[in-house]
């Protein structure tokens, strides 16, 4: 998985502006022998067939993470000077002074080339204090680099790279959500691979980060079945003592919008309950409620919607002392993440019996509750 990661999560990309990883994901597809689709709104769809004769009453999954993370795109140029657009969420205590990377979009083929470098001279804020965000930036390009419209500016911070801690650390630039991406397509590859006879989706979305926007347009879709499950996959702030990188996935219960799906988080704890029982996997059942995510709107557009998310540093690349640096999350959650996606795809017809199993387990125990209240009554004078 490690040349995977390397692989996508090198990849510039902000909203709007995500033409790379989708062809990266159509090259997988055709890698892998796996059915590639996208959507009118340019979200694409990998999906492993299995068999291609599920059960009767086998409900489609759909494991969707989204392609974009925050960044900058020309719009205005003025000899070396830029004025740039700033797509995501960021603090504007962050940026000033910062050194950006410069990317560009090629027009015959979309593919993506570094041309340069960057400085950040001043930032454009909207919102009032204390929560102004980053509206946009003017830049200085570095001698020899002639910025041009459309141009994508990323931070000049570590793109790549897997510490030698005892609990190595993903270190990257857009570990947001491109870990995520990468969670599913290692999914894919492993099932393939393997000849599951079980079937599932993967769902990239696009412009996460500008509003859900992919999430949302993928509901109008046919290619999204409206009696689908889904299952969101982020990487989601730890920032407060939220969550502990290392003690494994999070079964994400709900975020800052929304409780998703009961039936859905009964079913997934129910499977990594089963995975924790047989081997040294590990999993947290958290709210994660840093923010609002893409299992929100398909939860309120109808859908049976459950979350899953690993920990993650440096949210947004927000470091220390206003500070942009890499954002971090565990390879083991991350590992352990695609462990739990394996086994949720092959567990999809125990989707009702944990549900049933709860069930019949709050009645055992009412029935002890009915007898033991019976056995001590309350006498009123």
């Amino acid at each position: 998985m490690k040349q995977l990661l390397k692989d996508i999560l090198t990849i510039p990309a902000i909203a709007l502006k995500e033409h790379a990883i989708h062809s990266a994901l159509a090259q997988f597809a055709v890698q892998h022998n796996l059915k590639f689709q996208q959507d009118s709104a340019g979200n694409s769809y990998i999906t492993y067939s299995g068999d291609e004769s599920p059960s009767v009453g086998r409900r489609p999954l759909f494991i969707t993470a989204h392609t974009d993370h925050p960044g900058f795109i020309v719009t205005e140029v003025n000899g070396n000077h830029a004025i740039c657009e700033f797509r995501g969420g960021l603090s504007a205590e962050y940026g000033k002074s910062e050194y950006l990377c410069v990317y560009r979009i090629a027009s015959q083929d979309a593919s993506i080339a570094a041309i340069g470098k960057a400085q950040v001279q001043e930032i454009m804020t909207q919102g009032t204090s204390p929560r102004q965000r980053i509206q946009g930036a003017t830049v200085l390009s570095e001698p020899g680099v002639q910025l041009e419209v459309g141009d994508l500016l990323l931070w000049d911070v570590t793109a790549f790279e897997i510490s030698n801690d005892p609990d190595p650390k993903i270190l990257a630039r857009q570990c947001d959500d491109l870990i995520g991406v990468v969670s599913i397509l290692q999914t894919l590859k492993k099932l393939s691979e393997t000849s599951s006879p079980y079937s599932f989706t993967g769902l990239f979305t696009r412009a996460e980060e500008i509003g859900l926007m992919g999430a949302s347009a993928a509901t109008n879709s046919s290619i999204l079945p409206t009696e689908a499950i889904v299952i969101a996959i982020e990487t989601s702030s730890g920032a407060g003592g939220r969550a502990i990188q290392g003690d494994g996935p999070i079964i994400r219960v709900g975020d800052a919008g929304s409780i998703f799906t009961p039936k859905v988080t009964t079913w997934m704890e129910h499977t990594a309950s089963n995975l924790a029982e047989k081997s040294d996997f590990k999993y947290q059942r958290l709210l994660m409620d840093a923010g609002s995510t893409e299992a929100t709107a398909f939860f309120r557009l109808g859908l049976d919607t459950g979350a899953l998310c690993v920990s993650l540093g440096a949210w947004h690349n927000a470091g220390p002392n206003q500070k942009i640096v890499p954002e971090t999350v565990s390879l083991r959650d991350t590992e352990y993440l695609v462990e739990l996606l394996s086994a949720l795809v092959t567990s999809i017809d125990q989707y009702d019996e944990a549900t049933e199993l709860k069930r019949e387990g709050q009645i055992r125990h009412t029935e002890k509750s009915v007898a033991l209240l019976a056995d001590h009554p309350i006498q009123l004078d």
